[in-house]
C-alpha cells in the first residue's frame, strides 16, 4: 500500500495548480479588442463582414478529414483558421511569437494538429545571422487555440514560390494522428520526425534550400522534394537528384500514375509521367511566363491549377484535361466586392480541395485578399471575410464617427461611419506602394506623408476630402518621428515633418528641425530632437522602422569591461592597486545598473528641442536623454500646465518629462513588463487629449519576433498595466491612437486595426 503525502504537501500543491491556472487566466484575460476590418460600402450593403487582407499569404491547408477546416498563414499575420471551407477566418496565434509562417499543414487524420513553419521573413542573407529569434517548427494541438516551438531552425523567405514545405506520410497514422511527418528547412535540409512532430532530425539536403515536399501518391512514405538546387526524390530514406531541370522547381504537385508536375519560373510549367525521370513543357493556352505555382486536385487528377507571376497581374489558369489545354479564369470578383483589382502580383499559393474536384483556394498576393472557385477556376470569388491585415500607422479624427487612416503599404482609406466602412482614397497617388506614415485632417482638408519602399517621399494636400490630391516632392529629408498637424486655432497654419504651411498647404516653409510633436492646446509650441552637439540632418537609423531587420543594440544586458590603466597605478603599491581595481569595477556596476536613469554613462545622447514659435527657433528642453538619437521612435504632449513630455524610446523604454522632476524613465519596475523573449522594447505613445492622465503605449519586437501588445496608465504615464487582451497577447503594435471624442483606443497592427472603446 502506498503512503499518502502529508496534507501540507497536498496544500501546496493545490496551491501550485491554483496559481498556475491564475497565470493561465491572467495571459488571457483583458478587454475585448474590436477589429475592424477595411470593408466597403457595397460589401457593408451586401451583407458581407469585409477583410481587406493586404498581407502576403505564404500557405493554404486543408484538413483531409474535415475540409471544412482551412488555414493559412501570411508574413507578417501569422496563423488564420475556417471552419466553413474558407468562406470566414479568424486569427490563431496565442503562443505564436513569430511574424508569420512561410508553410502550414494540418495533420491528415486529426483535424485539432497542426504545423507551420514559423518565420520572421527575412531572407536568407539577411536573417541568417541574427539571434534569439522566433523562428522554427510551431505545433498545435488544440486546433489552433495555443502553439508551441518544437524544432528551432532558419526558416527564409523565398521569394519566387509558395510551395508547402511540409508533407506527411499518409501510411504512418497510428493512435489518431500522423506520426511521420517532414519538413523543409534552410540550413538543416529535410527535417523528418517519427513521433508526431514533437522531435525533429535531418534526413539529408543539408545547406540546401527547400521549396516544396509532395507525397507520391502511388507509393505513400516516399516523396519529391523541389529546393534551390534541383528536383530530388527521397526514397529508401536517402534522397536522390532527378529530372535534370533547364532551372529550379518553384512548386511542384503530383498525381497517381507517376505524373509530376513542376512550375520552374521562367522555364516554364513541365509535366512527367515518369515520376520526374524527365519532363515535357505544357503549353496549350498558356503565355510565356514566370511560373511560379502550380496544383493538382487530389479528388481529381484531371483537374489543376497554375499561377503566372512577379510583374505580371495575371488570373490563375486552370486545366480539366491533366494540362494538355488550360484557360485563364473568366472573372475573379464576380460580386464586385474587392477592395482593388491589384491582385496577383506575386506567387499565390493554391489549394485544392481534397474532395471536391472543382474547388480550390487561392491567396492572389498583389493586395493579399483569398479567393475561392467552385467551378474549376472559371470564376474566382471573394472568400476573405474576417482576413484582416491592412496594417495602420497613423489615424486622425474628424467629428466621432469620420476618421482618415494611413496604412503601411496600402495609403489612405477614410470612414465616415466609425469604422463600419471605409473609402479607399489611393487612385491617383504616383506610386503603387504608398505607405503613409503620417495624416492630418481639418474639414475638408486632407494631408498625407507617403513615403513608399522605393522613390521619393510624397506631401499630399486635398481640398475636397481626398477625392483629389496636390502631391509635392518636396521632402527630401525623412525626420526620425513622422508627425503631421493641423494647428488647433491657426486654421492656415499645417506642419508636416521639415515643413510648415501658413497658406493651408498651398506652399510650404522649409524648417531647420523637424516638427515631430506640438502642443494640443497651444499650436505654436512644437517640439523636435536631435543627435546632442550636432547639426546633422535628423536622419533615422537605416532598420529603426524595420519589423524584421533592426540591428539590435545589447541595452541593459550588455557585459562591462573593467580597465585599470597604467596612468591610473602609477605609484601605486600592490594593496592600492587592488583597491583602485575594486573601485573601478564598483564604478563600472554602477554605470551599468544606471543605464537608462537620466546619469551620463559616457554613451551617445541625444536631447528634445521645444519651440514657442511654430519652429522658427528652438532651445533644448530639459537635459539631454542618455541614449543615442536613432532610439526615439514617438514623442507625445500630454499637457502644457505643467509641461509634460513622453518619449518612446525602443529599449530604453519610455521616457516621462515635467518640468518640476526633469526626465525621468518609465521602466518594467512601473508596470512596461518584459516580452516573452525577455526584452522590452516601446514603440508608440498616445495621449487621451481629453484627459492627458491616460497615456498609452505600444510594444513590439524587432529582429525577434512580434511585440506584447499595449500598455495604458492613468496616472500620467508614472506606472502601467497591459490592456493587450484579446488582441494578443503576441502583437507589435504599428499605429495608436486616442479618440478625442470618446477615448477609444485604436490599435495599428499587421493583422488589421482593432479599437478599444472605453
Amino acid at each position: 500500500m502506498k503512503k499518502k503525502p502529508p496534507r501540507i504537501l497536498l496544500a501546496l500543491f493545490a496551491v501550485l495548480l491554483t496559481t498556475a491556472f491564475s497565470l493561465s487566466l491572467a495571459q488571457t484575460a483583458g478587454p475585448d479588442w474590436v477589429r475592424m476590418p477595411l470593408r466597403t460600402d457595397k460589401q457593408k450593403r451586401l451583407g458581407y463582414k469585409g477583410g481587406e487582407g493586404f498581407q502576403m499569404t505564404w500557405g493554404i491547408s486543408y484538413c483531409t478529414a474535415d475540409p471544412k477546416i482551412v488555414y493559412t498563414c501570411s508574413d507578417t499575420t501569422q496563423i488564420w483558421k475556417s471552419t466553413d471551407g474558407g468562406e470566414s477566418w479568424t486569427p490563431k496565434h496565442r503562443g505564436f511569437l513569430a511574424n508569420g509562417a512561410r508553410s502550414v499543414l494540418v495533420d491528415p487524420v486529426n483535424p485539432d494538429i497542426v504545423f507551420a513553419a514559423a518565420s520572421l521573413h527575412n531572407n536568407y542573407e539577411d536573417g541568417h545571422n541574427k539571434k534569439d529569434k522566433a523562428e522554427g517548427i510551431y505545433m498545435s494541438t488544440d486546433g489552433g487555440d495555443t502553439w508551441t516551438e518544437t524544432h528551432h531552425t532558419g526558416i527564409y523567405r523565398h521569394e519566387e514560390t509558395r510551395g508547402n514545405i511540409f508533407a506527411a506520410d499518409s501510411k504512418s497514422a497510428k493512435g489518431g494522428r500522423t506520426m511521420t511527418l517532414y519538413c523543409g528547412s534552410y540550413e538543416e535540409g529535410l527535417l523528418r520526425t517519427t513521433d508526431g512532430g514533437k522531435h525533429w532530425t535531418s534526413v539529408g539536403l543539408r545547406n540546401i534550400p527547400i521549396t516544396e515536399v509532395v507525397e507520391d501518391p502511388d507509393r505513400p512514405g516516399e516523396f519529391y522534394v523541389a529546393t534551390e538546387k534541383g528536383l530530388y526524390e527521397y526514397r529508401g530514406g536517402q534522397p536522390r537528384e532527378i529530372g535534370n531541370l533547364q532551372s529550379y522547381p518553384r512548386s511542384i504537385s503530383a498525381s497517381p500514375g507517376g505524373v509530376l508536375y513542376a512550375a520552374t519560373g521562367k522555364a516554364g510549367l513541365l509535366k512527367s509521367t515518369n515520376r520526374g525521370t524527365s519532363f515535357t513543357p505544357l503549353t496549350t493556352g498558356l503565355p510565356e511566363a514566370f511560373f511560379s505555382d502550380v496544383a493538382a486536385s487530389p479528388a481529381d487528377p484531371n483537374v489543376v491549377y497554375t499561377k503566372v507571376s512577379l510583374g505580371r497581374i495575371i488570373a490563375p489558369y486552370a486545366s480539366t484535361d491533366a494540362g494538355k489545354s488550360w484557360y485563364p479564369a473568366d472573372n475573379y470578383d464576380r460580386a464586385g466586392v474587392l477592395l482593388s483589382e491589384k491582385l496577383f502580383y506575386f506567387p499565390s499559393p493554391i489549394a485544392p480541395h481534397p474532395t471536391k474536384p472543382k474547388e480550390a483556394i487561392i491567396a492572389s498576393n498583389g493586395k493579399g485578399t483569398i479567393l475561392r472557385t467552385t467551378d474549376a477556376g472559371k470564376n474566382w470569388d471573394y472568400s476573405a471575410t474576417g482576413f484582416t491585415g491592412g496594417r495602420m500607422v497613423d489615424i486622425t479624427f474628424v467629428d466621432p464617427t469620420t476618421m482618415l487612416f494611413g496604412l503601411w503599404d496600402h495609403g489612405v482609406y477614410l470612414t465616415e461611419d466609425k469604422g463600419d466602412s471605409f473609402v479607399d482614397l489611393n487612385k491617383d497617388h504616383p506610386t503603387a506602394k504608398n505607405t503613409v506614415k503620417a495624416c492630418a485632417v481639418d474639414k475638408d482638408t486632407f494631408v498625407m506623408i507617403s513615403n513608399p519602399t522605393h522613390g521619393k517621399t510624397y506631401l499630399g494636400v486635398s481640398y475636397d476630402r481626398g477625392q483629389k490630391w496636390n502631391y509635392f516632392q518636396k521632402m527630401d529629408r525623412m525626420p526620425q518621428v513622422l508627425f503631421s498637424s493641423f494647428h488647433p486655432t491657426r486654421e492656415n497654419v499645417i506642419y508636416a515633418g521639415y515643413y510648415r504651411s501658413d497658406d493651408r498647404g498651398k506652399t510650404w516653409i522649409p524648417l531647420d528641425e523637424p516638427i515631430m510633436a506640438m502642443d494640443p492646446n497651444n499650436g505654436d509650441i512644437v517640439y523636435s530632437a536631435k543627435p546632442l552637439g550636432s547639426n546633422a540632418d535628423s536622419q533615422p537609423d537605416s532598420d529603426l522602422n524595420s519589423e524584421s531587420g533592426m540591428e539590435m543594440d545589447s541595452g541593459a544586458d550588455a557585459r562591462v569591461d573593467t580597465v585599470v590603466t597604467p596612468e591610473i597605478t602609477a605609484g601605486m603599491d600592490s594593496k592600492a592597486m587592488k583597491k583602485a581595481a575594486r573601485l573601478a569595477k564598483k564604478k563600472a556596476r554602477e554605470e551599468k545598473a544606471n543605464k537608462g536613469s537620466g546619469k551620463k554613462t559616457g554613451k551617445e545622447q541625444c536631447t528634445i528641442l521645444v519651440s514657442t514659435n511654430r519652429g522658427a527657433s528652438w532651445e533644448p528642453l530639459g537635459l539631454p536623454l542618455p541614449f543615442k538619437f536613432g532610439l526615439i521612435q514617438d514623442i507625445e504632449v500630454a499637457a502644457t500646465t505643467p509641461e509634460r513630455v513622453l518619449v518612446a524610446a525602443q529599449f530604453e523604454l519610455l521616457w516621462h518629462y515635467d518640468t518640476q522632476r526633469g526626465w525621468q524613465q518609465v521602466t518594467s519596475k512601473q508596470g512596461i513588463a518584459k516580452n516573452a523573449f525577455g526584452r522590452n522594447f516601446v514603440k508608440l505613445v498616445a495621449v487621451d487629449p481629453r484627459n492627458p492622465n491616460r497615456v498609452a503605449i505600444g510594444k513590439w519586437a524587432p529582429a525577434l519576433g512580434q511585440g506584447d501588445g499595449v500598455f495604458l496608465s492613468t496616472d500620467g504615464g508614472n506606472t502601467f498595466n497591459n490592456i493587450t487582451g484579446s488582441m494578443g497577447p503576441e502583437v507589435s503594435i504599428w499605429g495608436l491612437e486616442i479618440s478625442p471624442f470618446d477615448g477609444a483606443i485604436y490599435a495599428g497592427t499587421s493583422r488589421g486595426t482593432y479599437r478599444l472603446d472605453q
